[in-house]
């Protein structure tokens, strides 16, 4: 399973980034790694649509996104460019506004 996460900044702890992980990402393991708050690919719902796409043909594997919610008009403009270039994620998770990683 793989999860694209949107608009959220992460702080990965010592104990997250290990082996093939840390590997990935660039860092020695053990190092705090901060995330962006996007993918770089991910400039509008366009480009989003596409990259989920990519990811799922890469990956062989069930491909989601994980995001926050601020406005409903952003998610229904994503499921328009959805259903227009024909590309769905196989789950989506709408994150919570209680808090974030520890």
């Amino acid at each position: 399973m793989v999860a694209v996460e949107l608009g959220q900044v992460r702080i990965i702890r010592v104990k997250a980034p290990k082996g093939p992980a840390a590997e990935l990402r660039g860092v020695p393991m053990g190092q705090d790694v901060i995330s962006p708050p996007r993918q770089l690919e991910c400039v509008d719902e366009a480009s989003t649509v596409a990259f989920i796409r990519r990811i799922q043909e890469v990956a062989g594997l069930p491909v989601g996104i994980k995001f926050c919610l601020g406005r409903s008009t952003e998610l229904r403009r994503l499921v328009q460019e959805m259903k227009r270039q024909g590309v769905f994620p196989d789950f989506m998770t709408v994150d919570g506004a209680e808090g974030g990683a520890r």
